[in-house]
């Protein structure tokens, strides 16, 4: 039986770990350091998974820079899991045998795709695009044939669509919101990605959900809670994630939808850490790229000695990875008729451009950019500061 001893073990070997093992491994973490992955593959890119799928992007676009790799002080544990964690006496139990001692941990376990209680989910055909085998999977199928059902129109979801648009299969995205990626965009920003997401070929069903999946062993037809039924072979969810913090549980830390830590990404128990879309960092859960990464390079500061203050989380944005659909979401944009809200708007249909730009107490608070862009990072630069009304025209009509 495998045992290993090591100073910091990491749970979980997604963009999170990988991002923090390349931070120990810059700042001269000088410690023996394990992860363990239940996947073949460290660190990966997840975000370019809907442009692997579509065939614009291979593996070596995906893998991350892994220095630390080559280190004989890194070892990685890979297509392996944790099955339990005693954190009083420091060891990890693995699966098929084996143990991992620490003296510090991190629980970077990421999130999964909650499957929806629907008759018919577990028929073959319906899947989702989370890892390098599920858009593996997906790849396999004949091209050019057959009808998908994306359930989900948020950020995922779409980008999954485009894929399997470019797959050659026929597309209908099934949305419960009233507009697509309801989470980000405002009501008139989501339109006009709407209309132009048909242009491209794709149907739509909104304010409606995932009633019954049809089919005997294989899917027949998607069933919605309005009633429709859409004859399909592929089902993919895109229906949000939630937090994995059930190793973390078991362990018997505090969590709730989430791993719950302080601002120095610590847990109730000494030496023991979370980052990542596992992590509750002072009341929320960060699941973009941006703030993700932020985490485990703050962390890695932490562990290195290099800085003990607070993480500060960066200003959100979100950017729609389609190609010739320029998309760009910073900050909140969820309220723009509040009454404390100044608006300045730019529209033009002939384009088709949507600027808004949402300011709070004189403050630049949100940013919607839909079909051009290119001022993006100006915007972003100016979030949170004072911006007056001379300043936000200047931005908004930026080219």
């Amino acid at each position: 039986m495998q045992r290993l001893s090591v100073n910091t073990l990491i749970i979980g070997g997604g963009m999170a770990a990988g991002r923090l093992l390349q931070g120990l491994h810059a700042r001269g973490f000088d410690a023996p350091v394990a992860v363990v992955s239940g996947e073949p593959e460290v660190g990966y890119n997840r975000v370019l998974l809907p442009r692997f799928l579509a065939g614009e992007s291979n593996l070596a676009d995906l893998s991350a820079p892994a220095p630390w790799a080559a280190d004989p002080l890194y070892t990685v544990l890979s297509g392996r899991w944790v099955e339990k964690v005693n954190l009083q006496s420091g060891r990890a139990w693995l699966d098929g045998g084996g143990t991992v001692d620490f003296e510090q941990l991190v629980f970077a376990t990421g999130s999964r795709v909650p499957v929806p209680e629907v008759p018919g989910c577990s028929l073959s055909g319906v899947t989702r695009l989370r890892s390098l085998a599920d858009a593996r999977q997906l790849r396999s199928l004949p091209a050019g044939t057959g009808t998908a059902v994306v359930v989900g129109g948020g950020l995922l979801g779409l980008e999954a669509a485009d894929a399997l648009l470019k797959m050659g299969l026929a597309v209908h995205v099934v949305h419960r919101g009233s507009y697509l990626m309801n989470r980000q965009l405002d009501a008139e920003g989501a339109q006009l990605l709407l209309q132009q997401l048909q242009a491209r070929g794709m149907q739509f069903s909104l304010s409606a959900g995932l009633g019954t999946v049809h089919g005997s062993v294989r899917v027949t037809a998607a069933e919605l809670t309005d009633g429709t039924v859409l004859p399909c072979e592929l089902v993919v969810l895109a229906t949000g994630v939630v937090p994995d913090d059930c190793l973390a549980r078991q362990a018997g830390l505090p969590c709730a939808d989430g791993v719950v830590v302080d601002g120095g990404m610590m847990a109730s128990s000494p030496g023991v850490f979370a980052i990542g879309e596992c992590a509750r960092v002072n009341g929320s859960v960060y699941s973009l790229v941006t703030p993700v990464f932020s985490q485990a390079d703050h962390l890695a500061d932490l562990l290195s000695g290099v800085r003990s203050n607070a993480w500060t989380p960066p200003v959100i944005s979100t950017r729609l990875k389609i190609d010739d659909l320029p998309l760009f979401v910073a900050g909140d944009v969820s309220a723009p008729d509040a009454m404390h809200n100044v608006n300045y708007v730019l529209r033009d249909t002939g384009c088709p451009v949507y600027r808004r730009l949402q300011c709070s107490g004189g403050r630049l608070t949100g940013a919607v950019l839909v079909g051009q862009v290119a001022a993006a990072a100006r915007i972003s630069s100016r979030m949170g500061c004072s911006v007056g009304a001379e300043e936000a025209e200047q931005l908004i009509f930026a080219a």
